[in-house]
């Protein structure tokens, strides 16, 4: 069924990020998933383990799952893939049961919104509330953007490991600019989301002369573009 970006749906995937594998008889007829903590991501859930490897570059390593399912497997990519342009991605259950090899391109960088549902991205007002339709951010103030694939980052925890919730972790790259409305937005903050294993985090002030309503938003880092979702603005 493919293995894609778990915010964007699609290729390439980026190190340290998240991605989703589909497939059938992934699990045997298990559902589980791990709640974030300051504890590693578990390389084994339910049986099932994920492998990472580039031949060539003589890279094996494995990957922390988040999500289990017959049909669905959500994992983080290891950031030890940094710098490689493709690898090769392969499910086993119980250790002797392997699936088929998928090869998959990468990207040191793939930015992407995380999608709360109705194209809205996922984000948080100054107060930590979700943004939703019901309770759009206010101009002028910070908001939160969460988000996927965007690119090494400095002192930044092992593979599966939490962000610090002490010492903020930046992105390597620090071009980041955000549009929101049409406008460009102040950026604040570009690294991990503390305490979370692989979120990145974007904290940016909506800009006050924009319109009142769901608004466009994008972000461009090192280069690359996200998927234009929308951001309810009051």
């Amino acid at each position: 069924g493919g293995v894609v970006d778990a915010a964007a749906g699609k290729t390439p995937i980026a190190p340290g990020s998240y991605v989703s594998i589909y497939g059938s008889n992934l699990t045997e007829n298990y559902t589980d998933s791990v709640t974030y903590a300051p504890y590693a991501l578990p390389l084994t859930l339910d049986g099932v383990t994920v492998s990472f490897d580039v031949p060539s570059a003589k890279i094996s390593v494995p990957g922390h799952l988040t999500f289990v399912s017959p049909g669905q497997v959500n994992v983080q990519v290891p950031w030890e893939l940094q710098g490689q342009t493709s690898a090769q991605v392969k499910v086993t259950l119980y250790g002797y049961s392997y699936g088929n090899v998928v090869s998959v391109p990468l990207a040191d960088t793939a930015p992407a919104f995380f999608d709360i549902g109705g194209g809205i991205a996922a984000a948080r007002d100054q107060n930590g509330a979700v943004v939703t339709a019901a309770n759009p951010v206010k101009r002028g103030q910070v908001v939160s953007l969460f988000m996927n694939g965007l690119g090494p980052v400095t002192n930044g925890p092992a593979s599966g490991e939490f962000a610090s919730t002490t010492a903020l972790t930046y992105t390597k790259a620090q071009d980041t600019a955000v549009t929101i409305g049409g406008q460009p937005a102040q950026v604040l903050f570009t690294g991990l989301a503390p305490s979370f294993p692989g979120l990145y985090q974007v904290n940016a002030i909506v800009p006050t002369g924009i319109s009142a309503g769901t608004v466009p938003i994008s972000l461009t880092i090192a280069g690359a573009t996200t998927k234009p979702l929308t951001l309810p603005v009051n």
